[in-house]
């Protein structure tokens, strides 16, 4: 059975948010990213969303709501996360993804003196398409995106295990 997880109050999207469930016992796990200034210590209700099917293989609907809390993101963010936050506002890291929108492939590069070692591409339903581990001593890579549809993607950075940032990408 395929599942999928939705925010129907638009407050926070999950990478990825499809899954593919086995008969017997399932376990996923999901990147839970606020969205449109959420920031959490707040309630939110979640639908998992899927298909069953019957001995005759007819599908059956399944819709469970969820009621979950989500607390503040960070109350104590870790040193990395205050070193991102002082960089951001101090020095004025860079990111930059470009061209965006793409076309086939794209540059994404980064401040000199900040480590991105890990990038995540997925697409808008939150489907890990990409996943790749980067070389410590790098300021940029080339992401090709020539064999994907047109459409919304989103691309998630890490920097030692800790997830820093992520950015929408449109592919024309």
């Amino acid at each position: 059975m395929e599942i999928q997880l939705i925010d129907p109050d638009n407050l926070v999207t999950f990478t990825p948010s499809t899954f593919i469930l086995q008969p017997g016992v399932n376990t996923i796990t999901t990147t839970i990213l606020p969205v449109n200034g959420f920031t959490g210590n707040a309630s939110i209700n979640i639908f998992i969303n899927g298909t069953s099917y019957d001995r005759d293989f007819n599908p059956i609907p399944c819709l469970y709501q969820l009621r979950v809390y989500i607390p503040r993101c960070s109350v104590s963010p870790s040193p990395l996360l205050k070193q991102f936050e002082k960089k951001t506002t101090d020095t004025g890291i860079n990111i930059h993804f470009s061209p965006n929108p793409v076309t086939n492939e794209a540059t994404l590069s980064w401040d000199v003196d900040f480590s991105i070692d890990q990038y995540q591409l997925f697409d808008i339903r939150g489907q890990l398409l990409t996943q790749q581990m980067l070389t410590s001593n790098i300021t940029s890579t080339k992401i090709s995106m020539e064999h994907l549809p047109k459409g919304v993607y989103i691309i998630t950075l890490w920097s030692k295990m800790v997830f820093v940032k992520y950015l929408k990408v449109i592919k024309n």
